[in-house]
């Protein structure tokens, strides 16, 4: 069983999404999300359990991230304790 708004279950929702999840002091972005923008402010990125590409951001910083995701127009879907706070629907440019 998949928990609602779980990664899984937003990621079968959501599918091109850039979905940013809180986990405690950090925020996880998972996918093709996490390469981009690790490759744009430098965070490290690791394979978490399900063999996917990862990073965390510190809380502290995800608003410039959240900055860089609206000025690019990609779409996200942003949660906190598995419930959907925003999303954005804007097509990638």
């Amino acid at each position: 069983m998949v928990k609602k708004n779980s990664y899984r279950d937003l990621k079968s929702k959501y599918d091109d999404y850039i979905i940013i999840q809180k986990a405690g002091c950090f925020y996880d972005i998972r996918g093709e999300g996490a390469k981009l923008l690790s490759k744009k402010f430098g965070y490290k990125l690791f394979l978490d359990k399900s063999s996917e590409n990862k990073i965390g951001v510190p809380v502290s910083q995800i608003q410039k991230i959240l900055d860089y995701i609206k000025q690019n127009n990609y779409k996200y879907v942003l949660t906190e304790h598995y419930e959907i706070i925003k999303k954005k629907i804007m097509e990638f440019q």
